[in-house]
């Protein structure tokens, strides 16, 4: 065989040799294959991750990850591995994604819905309280009732000083039964305007009661 054609058969068949012999594994950090493991749950003790957990199902994918990573891949690439064979399970933090973002946002949503609610009371609370203390104090609408026994104590009062006056002027010429008569007269006068005294206080104080009372029983229906 000419020496031209030896060299350039072994040549060809060193080439040959290059390109099907397997490639070299690419050098992978002990780090980075903790990193990579760390985000993924153990199929075994499924609260740790495979980077944490003792088991010996993680150890085999503690070799998976690093087999992958060495052949190339990325640390994304590798999470798609395992999320083809165990789905989206096998993530310990969902991907904000899709439907895991409602995952993610839903406790954030939810407080600040609770926040709301809790602003909307506080304001229908303050706005009923305000008219009842701006009118704290203040002459309130009556009913019917009311107005009835004012008018009485009005007449009453009126007749007790009508009788007080004439019992003050001097008689010009008054008999002894007379006398007696006025003095009785006089006495059923201060005794109607007392009654209307202690009346008309029990009329105030059953006005100022009522709307204590009504709060009290508004309140106490809320807290039920």
């Amino acid at each position: 065989m000419p020496p031209n054609v030896a060299r350039a058969l072994t040549v060809a068949l060193m080439a040959v040799l290059m390109l099907t012999s397997p490639a070299r594994a690419t050098p992978v950090s002990e780090q980075t294959v903790h990193d990579v493991a760390s985000q993924l749950r153990c199929v075994v003790c499924q609260n740790l991750s495979v980077a944490d957990s003792p088991s010996e199902m993680a150890a085999q994918m503690r070799a998976i990850v690093r087999e992958h990573l060495e052949a190339g891949e990325t640390p994304e690439q590798v999470q798609e591995y395992f999320v083809a064979r165990y789905g989206e399970w096998i993530l310990l933090a969902p991907r904000r994604s899709g439907f895991n973002l409602l995952v993610w946002g839903f406790p954030l949503a939810a407080v600040g819905v609770g926040f709301a609610i809790v602003a909307l009371l506080l304001r229908r609370w303050t706005a009923t309280n305000r008219p009842q203390q701006a009118t704290h104090g203040l002459s309130r609408p009556r009913g019917p009732r009311y107005h009835d026994q004012h008018r009485r104590r009005r007449a009453g009062a009126r007749g007790a000083r009508g009788r007080l006056r004439a019992l003050a002027t001097p008689p010009r010429a008054r008999s002894p039964r007379a006398a007696a008569a006025a003095a009785r007269r006089a006495r059923a006068a201060a005794r109607e305007q007392a009654r209307g005294a202690r009346r008309a206080a029990r009329a105030r104080v059953r006005a100022r009661l009522r709307p204590r009372l009504r709060r009290g029983l508004r309140r106490a229906t809320r807290a039920l």
